[in-house]
């Protein structure tokens, strides 16, 4: 179970004395005004952790990565999307339709509004799919 010290505010630095016993219990849970704020773990845990971690987070993908998986992924589903969506633009974001619309413009401006400016493939449902990627110009100030 887990241990928790409560911080106070203070002008000064904080200063907490541990010894292995304490953390033999579980983790340490650190507090200020209540709310949990961070957590002190045997080293050993901490470096499992890190070891977990690694194997299954991957790197975040790059705008070209992450637009050609949204491609890759619409052509997966290409088949299944003729039955539920032919004839209207889909947008493919994580593997997976966030939206549809029989217009493109208001289905960019829908999927922009909700997930910000970022590279989502978006492609209209047809037996003979045409991809066209159009770059954005950018403002620098």
């Amino acid at each position: 179970m887990a241990k928790t010290v409560s911080l106070k505010e203070a002008q000064a630095a904080y200063s907490l004395s541990l010894n292995k016993t304490d953390l033999s219990q579980g983790p340490l849970i650190l507090e200020h005004e209540g709310e949990p704020v961070a957590a002190v773990v045997p080293i050993a845990e901490y470096r499992e952790f890190e070891a977990w971690r690694e194997r299954h987070i991957s790197p975040p993908l790059s705008p070209d990565d992450e637009w050609e998986q949204g491609q890759q992924a619409f052509k997966q589903m290409q088949s299944k999307l003729l039955k539920t969506h032919k004839g209207q633009f889909v947008a493919v974001l994580d593997n997976q339709v966030i939206d549809a619309d029989s217009e493109i413009g208001t289905l960019a401006r829908r999927v922009y509004a909700r997930f910000g400016y970022r590279p989502i493939y978006m492609q209209k449902v047809t037996e003979q799919p045409r991809a066209a990627r159009i770059f954005s110009p950018r403002i620098v100030r």
